[in-house]
Order: C-alpha cells, then sequence, then structure tokens
C-alpha cells in the first residue's frame, strides 16, 4: 500500500523525527563525548570557541563513543531510505538491505584505511541490530 507523505500527517512526521533525532543525538554525542573529530575541530576553528567534553569512566562512555553513533545513524538510514523505496513493493525489506550493506562496506573501506575510523565487527553487529530495529517499526507503523 503506497503511504502518503504530507507535511501534515502523522506518517510524515514519525518518519521526521526518526531520521533527525537520532541524527542529531549522534551528533552531540560526537560533539561531546569525543576530544577530537572533524565535527569538532571544524566548529572551533570557524566559532574560535573550545567545546566542552565530557567524560564518564564507566562502560557508559565507552558505549556512547565506540557503538551508540554507528547505531543511531544506522537507524536513521534506514528510515531516510525507506521514504527513498516507499513506492517499491518491499521497500522495508530493501531499506534494511540497503543500509546493512552501507554498513558493511563502510567498515570495510575502514578496514583497509580508505577512511578514517577503527574497524570493529560489533560495529557492523550494533548496525545491523539498530537497522532490524528500524525495520520492525516501520512495519508495524508504515504497513496497515
Amino acid at each position: 500500500m503506497k503511504q502518503k507523505f504530507s507535511v501534515f500527517n502523522r506518517n510524515f512526521l514519525l518518519i521526521a523525527l526518526n531520521i533527525f533525532v537520532p541524527l542529531s543525538v549522534g551528533l552531540l554525542i560526537y560533539l561531546f563525548c569525543y576530544k577530537t573529530t572533524y565535527i569538532n575541530t571544524f566548529i572551533e576553528n570557524i566559532f574560535r570557541i573550545s567545546l566542552p567534553y565530557i567524560y564518564f569512566d564507566n562502560v557508559f562512555h565507552k558505549f556512547l563513543t565506540c557503538w551508540a553513533c554507528d547505531m543511531l545513524w544506522a537507524y536513521s538510514l534506514t528510515f531516510a531510505l525507506f521514504v527513498c523505496f516507499k513506492d517499491f513493493k518491499g521497500s522495508v525489506l530493501i531499506s534494511g538491505i540497503v543500509a546493512a550493506g552501507f554498513a558493511c562496506f563502510i567498515e570495510t573501506l575502514q578496514q583497509f584505511g580508505i577512511i578514517s575510523g577503527t574497524f570493529d565487527v560489533l560495529d557492523i553487529f550494533t548496525e545491523i541490530a539498530a537497522i532490524f530495529f528500524a525495520v520492525i517499526i516501520i512495519k508495524k507503523e508504515f504497513s496497515k
């Protein structure tokens, strides 16, 4: 069944929130829970300010800095892809497969030093878990 997305309907709001809230939370983690990232450096150089660094000496900080951003962004990507593929039969499955493929592709690029970052198999598992969670929500909310 084709879904209509207008600015004033519930589906549009759900999609927008499920794309932009995880992206925003991931950005905040990158800004304040890492000492140096491309984003921090760019903001500090442009605005000539020093961003506060929030550190927790526990497993929660490790989770935030190692896996949370990847999970949030994979979740958001799945919803964004669903919007792109919404007119195709099997759009939810296509969105999940493309998001998982992209996650694996990015980790592979990191493994070979093509892009910066650290290859981690746990990144792939956590991203796929987030994608799976997004697919379940999409199926529940938009397969009516």
